[in-house]
């Protein structure tokens, strides 16, 4: 069974579209964003859109135990699709295993990762071999907050379900409820949409979702002070510093190398700066 898949948004549409040309194929891919973003669901893109009646085959690769659950997968897969999700988080056994398999399966091979793989290959983390293998056709998944317009489609997407599993007949978000789902920065993506959507379904009464059922905080600028903290010019400087930096190594999928050309900064100094602005 496949998620249903909501979007709207021009950088979403240019994926799907991407994904269209690619599913043509048998060519690997691997997906790359934040946590939360929906890469399972676009990996599913992949082989629905292939048009084939085989299997999508899902390996949850921060769980994937031995190689032989590896090959089972591989194997149940054949003509179909596996999808290894956060494969920067196989040990290094098992991305050994998962090479070779490489080498028999007639499967397409989806993964998918919230981590810089590419540094992580470079600096020895993650088999470099491996990495050349699943990095074929790369693509982003951009965060929700840097795709707005799907926003309001999802939270609606959500609304539906979650007004029938709370049995309260909802008929969408008040204007000033969905002013504040627009206005957030949502570091957790679709997943924490979705969940908060859940939780002003069942602390909400019908027929409007209201701001304060939503349990969030008027959307700040990326320099104000949340309560309690400093208000000098400094700290909101360093706030607003920190708020950028990360938005950049976001849009880069965490690689510091070309966050720093983006920012024109040298690597080190960016690493300096992620650690005097406690950015993990």
């Amino acid at each position: 069974m496949y998620h249903t898949f909501v979007a709207k948004s021009p950088a979403v549409l240019d994926v799907l579209r991407v994904i269209d040309e690619v599913a043509k194929t048998r060519t690997p891919v691997l997906f790359t964003g934040e946590s939360g973003t929906g890469k399972e669901l676009f990996a599913e893109q992949v082989h629905i859109r292939a048009g084939a009646d085989t299997s999508f085959v899902r390996v949850n690769c921060m769980t994937a135990a031995t190689g032989a659950d590896l090959a089972k997968a591989f194997a149940s897969a054949d003509g179909g699709t596996v999808f290894l999700d956060e494969v920067a988080t196989l040990a290094r056994p098992l991305q050994e295993t998962v090479l070779a398999l490489l080498q028999k399966t007639s499967a397409r091979v989806v993964a998918a990762t919230s981590r810089d793989l590419e540094r992580m290959a470079a600096d020895g983390a993650f088999d470099g071999r491996l990495f050349y293998c699943l990095n074929v056709l790369p693509l982003h998944i951009p965060p929700l907050r840097e795709r707005t317009e799907d926003i309001a489609p999802l939270a609606q997407f959500f609304l539906a379900y979650f007004s029938g599993e709370t049995k309260k007949a909802f008929a969408g978000f008040s204007p000033a409820a969905m002013q504040v789902l627009c206005g957030q920065y949502w570091p957790g993506n679709v997943r924490e949409l979705k969940n908060t959507v859940e939780r002003a379904c069942m602390l909400g009464m019908p027929p409007l979702i209201e701001a304060g059922a939503l349990g969030l905080a008027v959307p700040e600028d990326g320099c104000s002070a949340p309560p309690g903290a400093e208000r000098t010019l400094k700290a909101a400087v360093t706030r607003f510093k920190a708020a950028y930096v990360r938005r950049i190594l976001n849009e880069t999928a965490w690689n510091q190398t070309k966050a720093g050309k983006i920012l024109g900064i040298q690597r080190t100094y960016l690493s300096r700066l992620l650690h005097e602005l406690h950015i993990r």
